[in-house]
């Protein structure tokens, strides 16, 4: 099938129209040909140098040429230019290019560029766009560079080229203008830079001839009328006014002369857009030779802001005094308010003042009668504590501290460690007294009598009596204050009086002797509260002491006596003549000691022991060893108890000897 021509024209003519870019589908659906004439008139084309070929994936896209070919250049460029392959290898270069950097073809045909002493090849601006003309990308730069060291001004072009063997490359074209900036005259520059200057200006200037005619604008007052220089030079200067304005602009321009070049106006100025602008104009005469006028030039600037802000400024002053007007009124009524309150505040802190003058007065009150409480406390040998039910917690004062032998800190503070300290025979009837006093089932005042471990390891008796109690709303206990007492001596002085009672009747009941001394122990032991005891008699034959009762006596004891002799070295205990104390135990050994001289060695177990002599017609003849490993307090009172418990033993035994 032959070629036909109209088809491979309109073929291009539809790649030209797609510049981004066609596909051979996109153009098989514009003609009725198949796809394999359409493959075969592109490929003429690519070969004429018409298009180019570029592969995404197995898609091939066609774009309009933009190379030109290699003959085209080496026939019809006459300026200096050489061709370069994509290897950046010198290819060409024409008879002007060798004139110019005064080489030869065979100098550098074939050559790197980059490997020549030509200093065009190393132009920073150029070698930065070498890649683009490689790639289809024309470049136009203006650089300044030198050929046979004289410098020269070039407009250097970089055109995509093509070569006969479809190999990419570009042409390098030189444009001298080297004299084309030598004669620039001195004048033009300054006319030049001036224009340049006032290009880049952001106020509106413009010329104007004697008869209005718009001889220059700069870019600023174009954008503002809203049209292209071209159409604005050659017009009159005719603006849009506000009437008042129009005959003030006519006066300014005919009031122009030497003496007085320039003027000044504020004008309104409609726009092309029906906006109305402040504009203000400083228009200046220039004269020849200082006589005839040839030329006006303005320059304005846009002060619409500046007066919408005058005007916003105008308004906000007078809003400003109103608001300054209402809020002094307002201050005043605030002032006003404020001084009321001060004197309210003053009446206030006067109360305050008198208030706490009477609370402090109160407080020194409070302060003397709780140093009275506390006297009569300390003087009637009374502590203090405050129970809080609620929480659970006990707070004692340092009487209570002191009556019970712990420091502060070792006492307790809650109510759970306070009962672990009562003793278990009274713990169950305390619980119980307690809980009715909690439930209200039992009159606001609880009192209780109980035994408490001491920090000694004693246990001593004190009486609890609340004298304060606080209830919630339904009568819930909350806490209670009361006052503790020691009566170890009261109660003390009860179990000798049980004890010297049932020592009494027991004694009137014995009917011999030994029986009498056998209730006496226990009697005694009663009182003092000990657990040991050794009834020790004197034979008067062979003054021997003897054991001749005893109740939970160590046998190292026991076995002790009969030892001993009522003879010196043992006048030690015939001497006693009241009842001795062995107050500890040391105490204790050292009349152990007396009494075992050398011939035992007791272990000095003994931390409390008493020694009570019996007599008869004021002759002793027997002794009662009362002892205890622990530590037991013996009064004044438990002596005069244990005086009257031999007093009344001597007289049951001389009762017996008269029955007998």
């Amino acid at each position: 099938m032959g070629i036909e021509f109209n088809d491979l024209k309109e073929i291009k003519e539809i790649i030209n129209e797609n510049r981004n870019g066609i596909t051979i589908s996109e153009i098989s659906e514009l003609f009725s040909i198949n796809r394999n004439t359409i493959s075969k008139y592109l490929e003429i084309l690519h070969l004429k140098g018409d298009l180019e070929i570029k592969e995404s994936g197995n898609l091939k896209i066609y774009y309009p040429a933009r190379r030109i070919p290699e003959t085209v250049i080496k026939n019809y460029f006459h300026e200096p230019c050489i061709i370069i392959n994509k290897k950046m290898e010198v290819e060409y270069a024409n008879n002007a290019f060798l004139s110019l950097s005064n080489t030869k073809t065979e100098e550098i045909t074939g050559k790197k560029i980059f490997s020549l002493n030509i200093p065009l090849f190393h132009n920073t601006e150029l070698k930065e766009n070498y890649k683009y003309a490689i790639d289809g990308e024309p470049v136009t730069k203006n650089i300044q560079t030198s050929f046979s060291e004289e410098n020269y001004y070039m407009t250097v072009r970089l055109i995509p080229a093509i070569f006969e063997d479809r190999r990419k490359g570009f042409s390098l074209i030189l444009n001298d203008q080297t004299r084309f900036k030598q004669e620039i005259t001195s004048e033009q520059i300054s006319e030049h830079r001036y224009r340049e200057i006032v290009e880049d200006q952001t106020e509106y200037i413009l010329r104007l001839l004697p008869d209005m005619t718009i001889t220059f604008v700069n870019t600023a007052f174009c954008k503002y009328l809203g049209r292209k220089k071209e159409e604005v030079i050659g017009t009159k200067f005719d603006p849009v006014l506000s009437d008042d304005k129009i005959v003030s602009l006519e006066n300014i321009f005919g009031g122009l002369s030497i003496e007085n070049p320039s003027g000044f106006i504020t004008m309104r100025s409609i726009t092309y857009e029906g906006k109305i602008n402040w504009l203000e104009w400083n228009i200046k005469g220039i004269f020849k030779n200082n006589s005839e006028l040839i030329e006006y030039q303005g320059i304005g600037r846009n002060i619409s802001k500046l007066k919408s802000a005058e005007e916003k400024l105008k308004v906000y002053k007078n809003n400003l005094e109103d608001l300054v007007e209402k809020r002094t009124i307002e201050l005043q009524n605030v002032n006003k308010r404020l001084y009321d309150e001060i004197l309210k505040q003053r009446e206030t802190e006067k109360q305050l003042d008198n208030s706490l003058k009477k609370i402090n007065t109160i407080r020194d009150e409070i302060s003397a009668k709780d140093k009275k409480i506390d006297f009569i406390l300390n003087t009637a040998n009374l502590g203090m504590c405050d129970i809080n039910y609620l929480k659970g917690e006990i707070e004692f004062n340092q009487k209570c501290v002191d009556i019970l032998g712990y420091s502060a800190k070792e006492i307790p503070q809650t109510l759970e460690d306070w009962n672990k300290l009562i003793h278990p025979d009274d713990y169950r009837e305390l619980l119980k007294k307690r809980e009715d006093f909690i439930r209200g089932t039992t009159p606001h005042i609880h009192q209780s009598e109980y035994r408490v471990l001491c920090k000694n390891g004693n246990w001593k008796w004190i009486s609890y009596t609340s004298t304060t109690t606080i209830r919630d709303n339904k009568a819930k206990l909350v806490s209670a204050i009361g006052l503790i007492e020691d009566i170890s001596k009261r109660k003390n002085i009860e179990n000798n009086i049980n004890a010297l009672l049932n020592l009494d009747q027991r004694l009137s009941e014995s009917s011999s002797e030994a029986e009498a001394h056998s209730q006496c122990i226990k009697g005694i032991l009663s009182i003092l509260g000990m657990e040991s005891a050794i009834y020790l008699k004197i034979n008067r034959n062979n003054e021997n002491i003897f054991v001749s009762d005893s109740v939970n006596a160590d046998k190292k004891i026991i076995n002790l006596f009969p030892l001993l002799k009522y003879s010196p070295p043992h006048e030690y205990i015939t001497e006693l003549k009241e009842p001795v104390i062995i107050k500890d135990k040391k105490t204790a050994s050292q009349i152990l000691n007396k009494l075992n001289n050398d011939y035992c060695n007791y272990d000095n177990e003994i931390l409390s022991a008493i020694i009570i002599p019996v007599t008869d017609n004021y002759n002793i003849y027997a002794y009662y060893l009362i002892y205890s490993k622990n530590e037991i307090c013996i009064t004044e009172y438990n002596i005069k108890s244990l005086k009257l418990v031999i007093r009344n033993l001597l007289n049951c035994i001389n009762n017996i000897i008269m029955k007998n």
